[in-house]
């Protein structure tokens, strides 16, 4: 994808399409490749931070739709409880009701939990669901990027604006 500069406009920006993915907008984010066999770690959490290569990373998510996007549409996501297990935070809606995403890398599934308070509409469930969906596929597509012989990063939104 080539990025152009952003007008600034959201309105362009459809949370609800199918032609955005999510994409690493982080820096010194490697793969982490823990020691085990690749069948063993299936599914595992796949980022780590360069100055710390063993540990697990939270990393930055956000559409490729642009190179910065709005704060609101930023995902915060890592590893959960287990190494096949990861938590995203991320906002729906115009108001930008917080919600966070339970997933499960190897069973490909994830849950929601809402912020207290938040009345969940049928359209705040059903962008939730279409973000979490794209960040399953985009977390499993890492995963198995990561177990491929010589791959040691990902591409991030800063290679792809760079053209790297």
């Amino acid at each position: 994808m080539t990025y152009e500069p952003m007008a600034n406009n959201r309105a362009e920006f459809d949370p609800m399409g199918a032609e955005w993915a999510y994409i690493v907008d982080d820096n010194q984010i490697i793969y982490h490749h823990p020691l085990t066999a690749p069948r063993l770690r299936e599914g595992w959490w796949p980022f780590a931070r360069k100055d710390t290569e063993y540990a697990d990373a939270f990393v930055r998510l956000s559409p490729d739709w642009c190179l910065y996007s709005w704060g609101s549409e930023y995902v915060l996501a890592g590893r959960g409880e287990q190494p096949h297990l990861a938590v995203a935070s991320l906002h729906v809606g115009d108001c930008g009701h917080y919600c966070e995403v339970h997933l499960d890398l190897r069973a490909g599934n994830w849950t929601l939990a809402w912020a207290y308070g938040v009345e969940v509409t049928p359209e705040l469930l059903a962008e939730a669901g279409h973000k979490a969906g794209k960040l399953l596929a985009y977390l499993t597509a890492e995963c198995a990027r990561r177990d491929k012989a010589g791959s040691t990063r990902p591409v991030t939104a800063h290679d792809l604006h760079r053209g790297a």
